[in-house]
């Protein structure tokens, strides 16, 4: 009899068990049922338990298409926000997906999903659409700020005057590398660093003038005085070559040098 009464007794402990386990979970189900389960994040930021409408507002204060990304060229800097970057977070979508573990019509599913969801999370990556092309747009833009040709120095006489250009190194943005650098930043989701453009530098063939000049400038510097000697000793002049002459007889040209360079070189055609 003792064994048959210590059988009913746990029974009846095993179905209060079961009773009081199934009040448990009926009532956790009904605590969650329109709330993100436990364990679920996005992009690590934890919204367990939110409603839809708390999860967005959680999730809208980290991933914003207002995130600036900065653009660097030495000391220059454009700062640029995701969507005029063609960056979108849709965060709805977001979290309409995070809502939908362990809330689908197969209770079966949603008991091993929250349970598994408990035990190991479930972080969830923001979804984001991306145009590079307008990102490129962007680039472009900025490229019509820095773009340059190279310039050659350059000199120039004016009475006796000897006026110059210095050189000016050619640069171009590099559209191309610039944007395959910028597109990883901002799938990686990750503005914090700077990007710095690439840029591609052009020497000029003609880099200073400064030896021209100096020879230029000594030549119509003074007058010239010539002597001479004739044949049989005596002494011949003296002539002198104005500086206006002198400046008739200057020859300046362009020549190539052999590192591919060019060069002034200044003579004096007689």
């Amino acid at each position: 009899v003792w064994l048959i009464r210590l059988f009913m007794l746990g029974f009846m402990g095993l179905v209060i068990l079961i009773v009081i386990l199934g009040g448990l979970l009926v009532a956790f189900q009904i605590s969650i049922q329109e709330r993100i389960i436990p364990g679920v994040s996005v992009a690590d930021v934890n919204i367990s338990g939110m409603t839809q409408t708390d999860a967005m507002v959680a999730i809208a204060n980290t991933y914003t298409n207002d995130t600036l990304y900065t653009l660097r060229d030495g000391d220059r800097i454009w700062e640029v926000s995701a969507e005029e970057l063609g960056v979108s977070f849709d965060i709805e979508a977001t979290i309409n997906e995070a809502y939908a573990i362990g809330h689908t019509p197969n209770s079966a599913s949603n008991l091993i999903a929250q349970a598994s969801t408990w035990f190991n999370g479930a972080n969830i990556s923001p979804i984001v659409t991306y145009d590079p092309r307008i990102a490129e747009a962007v680039l472009h833009r900025i490229a019509n700020e820095i773009d340059r040709p190279a310039q050659d120095a350059s000199l120039s006489i004016d009475g006796f005057t000897v006026n110059t250009t210095d050189s000016v190194i050619g640069r171009e943005l590099d559209v191309s590398a610039t944007l395959t650098q910028l597109s990883a930043a901002i799938l990686s989701r990750d503005p914090t660093n700077e990007i710095a453009l690439i840029i591609n530098e052009t020497s000029p063939a003609v880099v200073n003038v400064d030896d021209a000049v100096q020879r230029i400038q000594t030549a119509l510097s003074s007058p010239i005085s010539l002597t001479a000697t004739s044949t049989n000793g005596e002494p011949l002049g003296p002539w002198t070559v104005s500086q206006e002459q002198i400046l008739s007889l200057l020859s300046i040209t362009l020549a190539d040098t052999v590192d591919g360079s060019r060069e002034y070189q200044v003579d004096i055609d007689m």
